[in-house]
């Protein structure tokens, strides 16, 4: 295989290394999923998966990123690979992925349609994970270590990875977009919370039989979306990064409505007393913080003034 130092990649080239590199696969499962094993199959992702990284360190100096799509493509066949050999909700790994090395490839080359596709991908992972056959609570759930929160953690991972991504970009290039980097990180801040909740609710949705099971669920979830939003907020001051700063803000406000809404129609007594205390003190102690970055922030734009 020869690559001219000097040709660019159009989107026809970038769409034919892709689709050759999983069609590839695609073509040799439909042939041989009858004849071989999932585990085989598997190990026939892998093997072309090692193919496209050779392909990939054999060019990397030559065109380093026009090669970084064959490194794409063995990491979307990985993915492949775990799908096959664990099941049907590590489709999500694939998605998600496919999304982050397109993302990357794309800040690489410079190409926004390749953005385009990378958010498409994110999409279409986030929607299969929504789907009913991953939510649901089996009666073997074990906290964490399912398949839903595998990969829900794995998605937000990679969205907060792409974060990172583009906040390395962007102080590269001034122009860079800002709102992108933005949104994945308050859409990994979003899907942390879900993930959260999800957890809680089937670690309770199992102990039904307990009778403060559903108090116990409720005050969980509402000191948990408490509990992340002072992390948030204090990452968002610490970091002087303003979007998840408004995120926290906004959690804070739909835990307090849901803690004088619903919490209070359900607790009673020490439960209610508890309840309060734990939130009360989780606000003064954000509040402090705030106020004293604030001031911080005040004391540092004045010496930068008078200097």
């Amino acid at each position: 295989m020869r690559i001219r130092a000097r040709k660019l990649f159009d989107e026809r080239d970038v769409a034919l290394v892709h689709a050759n590199g999983v069609g590839v696969y695609i073509a040799l499962y439909q042939v041989l999923h009858d004849t071989l094993s999932i585990a085989q199959l598997a190990g026939v992702a892998v093997l072309l998966a090692a193919l496209h990284a050779a392909i990939w360190f054999a060019c990397r100096r030559l065109s380093p990123n026009r090669a970084l799509h064959w490194l794409g493509v063995a990491f979307t066949l990985v993915a492949a690979a775990v799908w096959l050999q664990f099941g049907g909700p590590w489709a999500v790994a694939i998605w998600a992925t496919e999304g982050a090395v397109v993302f990357w490839t794309a800040l690489n080359v410079e190409r926004p349609w390749l953005r385009a596709g990378a958010w498409a991908l994110f999409g279409m992972a986030a929607f299969r994970w929504a789907q009913s056959d991953i939510q649901q609570t089996t009666t073997a759930f074990q906290l964490l270590l399912n398949a839903r929160a595998i990969t829900g953690v794995y998605l937000t991972g990679l969205l907060y990875l792409a974060a990172w991504m583009a906040t390395r970009r962007e102080g590269l290039r001034r122009n860079a977009d800002a709102r992108e980097r933005a949104a994945l990180m308050v859409g990994a801040s979003i899907l942390t919370v879900i993930v959260m909740s999800t957890e809680i609710v089937s670690f309770w949705t199992l102990r039904t039989t307990s009778d403060d099971a559903y108090v116990a669920r409720e005050m969980m979830l509402s000191a948990s979306w408490v509990a992340y939003a002072a992390v948030v907020v204090v990452l968002g001051m610490r970091r002087k990064y303003a979007p998840i700063r408004y995120f926290a803000i906004a959690l804070f406000g739909v835990a307090l409505l849901k803690v004088f809404v619903v919490d209070l129609e359900t607790l009673g007594g020490v439960y209610r007393i508890a309840g309060f205390l734990i939130v009360g003190l989780i606000l003064l102690v954000v509040s402090f913080l705030y106020q004293r970055n604030a001031a911080a922030a005040r004391v540092e734009r004045q010496d930068q003034v008078t200097q």
